[in-house]
């Protein structure tokens, strides 16, 4: 039996802006935001940093999340209009924003000026290039035209670049094997793939309809964060995450009430081979847990060899998953309206 998730004229009925092309060139667009990348130049006195704050919302800040696992140095994701108040002469304050426009972000500007912190600005137009023009801050300009979400490889690999110049970059990453890698995983997710074969429709099938709670290590929050956001942003659809172990000492006693939305929940376990021992032994205790409490669940474990490449795979599959969902629920992936709506409003 053909579905719709195979049915390509249907498809692009739904997906009137095409993000499918757009996702089906991510591995490409990954590659090429790196290259760029190497044009990032930091001041001389860039130095002696004890820590990084990213400042930035939604998409814009999820690069921050991925790029600890990869951080010699502590990086602090600051999703606020202030910074926060450690933020000091040995902060370096990366502010991100794909627009220039983002309000939260351009407060956060306002404040390092007025501190005299050293900042980075990674934007793509608006008031954010502007001032880094007029004042002559450091900034790298992408050059990349979307959905702010679905810039995330301009959004993420300068911030590796960051770290690589300033030598706090962890281990070396074969980035030339993962995005090989990644261009692999994603052709087997892609549309061209049938569902039979395509782990990504097959799953997102399992999701439709109900309402997706991902649970990761800690150290894959920034992944499991980004497939709420998808979730929410490209299929319209109600989401949420949480880690282990915190789960355990909270979340797992709030599954009783209200009654009628037990049978609506489906647990999306993420597991890593890199997750330390207590977590890789978490795992089969929650999936004991939810069998009893007869709880919806499936579980998605990406083997690679390197934690980069993992990344990578998670985030494309992520980004199919809430693809495909989107065309389930049959709404286009790509405006917004109740966020341009709630932006648009007079404070």
């Amino acid at each position: 039996m053909i579905t719709i998730l195979d049915e390509s004229k249907k498809i692009k009925k739904i997906d009137f802006d095409e993000m499918a092309k757009k996702l089906e060139e991510m591995p490409k667009e990954y590659q090429k935001a790196w290259q760029e990348s190497e044009k990032i130049k930091l001041p001389k006195d860039y130095q002696n940093f004890q820590q990084i704050i990213v400042c930035g919302m939604g998409a814009s800040a999820i690069g921050g999340d991925l790029a600890k696992n990869f951080s010699k140095m502590p990086i602090f994701v600051n999703r606020d209009y202030i910074l926060p108040k450690f933020a000091n002469k040995k902060s370096l304050i990366v502010l991100i924003s794909y627009s220039g426009n983002t309000e939260e972000t351009l407060n956060c500007l306002e404040e390092a000026k007025k501190n005299k912190n050293k900042v980075f600005i990674i934007t793509s137009n608006g008031n954010l290039l502007k001032n880094a023009q007029k004042l002559k801050l450091p900034f790298y300009k992408i050059e990349y035209s979307s959905v702010p979400r679905l810039a995330l490889p301009y959004l993420f690999t300068p911030l590796l670049k960051i770290l690589e110049k300033l030598n706090f970059l962890k281990n070396t990453i074969n980035f030339e094997k993962a995005f090989s890698s990644l261009s692999s995983f994603n052709d087997k997710n892609s549309l061209k793939t049938a569902e039979k074969n395509n782990f990504a429709k097959q799953l997102s099938q399992k999701i439709h309809n109900r309402l997706p709670i991902i649970i990761s290590s800690g150290d894959l929050k920034g992944i499991a964060r980004r497939w709420k956001t998808q979730f929410n942003e490209n299929a319209k659809n109600c989401s949420f995450f949480d880690t282990l172990p915190e789960l355990k000492h909270n979340t797992i006693e709030g599954l009783i009430f209200p009654r009628q939305i037990k049978n609506n929940l489906i647990f999306l376990l993420i597991q890593s081979n890199f997750d330390n021992t207590q977590i890789k032994n978490s795992f089969p205790l929650l999936k004991e847990f939810l069998k009893k409490e007869k709880l919806s669940f499936e579980v998605v474990n990406i083997q690679e060899n390197d934690l980069f490449s993992q990344n990578l795979s998670l985030l494309c599959l992520g980004d199919w998953l809430s693809f495909y969902l989107s065309i389930l629920n049959q709404i286009n992936p790509s405006p917004v309206k109740k966020i341009d709506w709630l932006k648009n409003l007079k404070q």
